[in-house]
């Protein structure tokens, strides 16, 4: 069977997290015998990562890098579609019995129905990573005031983007009807994203709940020599990390200024920043050390010199690859109670839930790790135990490619 992954970009380019959960799943399958031939087709990230007056560039024998889509409203593509063009003839010869998208952001509607065109045998599997379908104001179901949305009405989406574009929308509803008319199957790493899916309208029997695939192994169980003596004394400091993107959305300045309450009452608290530089923010207090961009084998070493890691966004996140990562290494996770955040850390258990926006709720949770006793390494055993409990999601994506392309 020959799978066709399709993202929204490379993650040699782009390192978020359904870049490099369509990335791993196209590494997984492309070694499994049977599984040859499968490729990787993703949006370029900028202009110069094309040769000048190219649509596609190969960057290898299974793997395209295509023009950007420009327009992430209607989501046209940027790529000429028709027989003979660059990306047909890139694809030419190929037989995809599978063709799995982890979104058309980028990539183009068009793109994807010519791609039905093109492999009229082939399956069409959709991994939704964010609200794309139900929130044209950015995808987050966070409206242009800041206010959580719950989706799906007109009027309220035509006043985040500014008024009068009602014909518009109505436009772009029908291309995206059109879109989700072809695919066979739609899956969903976490249940909350699958309800508001199901809320937009979204056939039940066509939707699935399924978890990302996790990084390859490495090492789950990162130690850190000092997580014993922390709950024995207040002076060693609680180290609390912060792994990923940085943006308005994911809430970090709301961290920082937990950490600067923590600070100014003489709680021994460390924040380290993985992912941003300290020169993105205008005041930094003390105990806040930023450690610059990562790459995915950094990991370890970075997880490797945290006690706990935090999160604190804002919006209806599904599910953030880093609170799989941070269970992967052993690390109890910090998060607001929305979304998929909230369903995937148990309180009290795998990890601590604080009210979303507060850094004064923050700064609480994080407290607590410091303040009761054997809560740090019981939440540890909690995730230990969790761990051994394998679920092969690769298995369960196969299982899904095999029944699709039996149909």
């Amino acid at each position: 069977m020959s799978v066709l992954y399709v993202s929204h970009g490379h993650p040699v380019f782009a390192k978020g997290g359904g870049e490099l959960a369509a990335w791993r799943l196209f590494e997984a399958f492309r070694s499994k015998p049977g599984f040859e031939g499968s490729g990787f087709l993703a949006a370029a990230s900028s202009p110069d990562q094309l040769p000048a007056g190219s649509e596609v560039v190969g960057l290898s024998a299974d793997e395209w890098l295509i023009k950007r889509s420009p327009n992430p409203f209607f989501h046209d593509t940027a790529v000429n579609l028709c027989h003979g063009g660059q990306l047909h003839q890139a694809l030419a010869g190929r037989c995809f019995q599978i063709i799995h998208l982890h979104h058309y952001l980028h990539v183009g509607i068009d793109l994807v129905l010519a791609l039905k065109r093109w492999f009229p045998k082939a399956k069409l599997l959709l991994t939704l990573h964010d609200y794309w379908g139900p929130c044209v104001y950015e995808g987050r179901l966070l409206r242009a005031s800041g206010e959580l949305c719950s989706g799906g009405d007109p009027e309220a989406c035509d006043q985040c983007l500014g008024g009068g574009r009602r014909g518009e929308l109505s436009i772009r509803s029908q291309r995206l009807q059109r879109l989700f008319g072809v695919i066979d199957h739609l899956l969903c790493p976490s249940l909350f994203l699958k309800q508001r899916y199901l809320d937009w309208g979204v056939d039940p029997k066509k939707i699935s709940v399924l978890e990302n695939l996790p990084a390859p192994d490495s090492s789950h169980q990162v130690p850190l020599s000092d997580s014993d003596l922390l709950e024995q004394s207040q002076e060693i400091p609680l180290v609390v990390g912060y792994f990923g993107q940085v943006n308005p959305w994911k809430g970090l300045s709301l961290l920082i200024e937990a950490i600067g309450l923590l600070r100014s009452v003489n709680v021994a608290v460390q924040l380290e920043v993985n992912g941003a530089h300290a020169d993105d923010f205008e005041s930094i207090p003390d105990g806040v050390r930023f450690n610059g961009r990562y790459e995915p084998e950094d990991l370890p070493q970075r997880m490797a010199c945290v006690h706990v890691v935090a999160m604190a966004s804002t919006w209806y996140e599904n599910s953030p690859m880093v609170i799989q990562e941070a269970f992967q290494y052993g690390r109890p996770v910090i998060v607001p109670n929305l979304g998929g955040m909230a369903e995937k850390v148990q309180h009290d258990f795998s990890g601590l839930l604080f009210k979303a926006g507060s850094a004064n709720a923050i700064a609480i949770q994080i407290k607590r790790l410091i303040q009761e006793d054997r809560l740090l390494s019981n939440l540890r055993a909690n995730i230990a135990h969790k761990n051994a409990i394998k679920i092969d999601e690769c298995d369960c994506h196969q299982k899904i490619y095999t029944k699709l392309a039996a149909v």
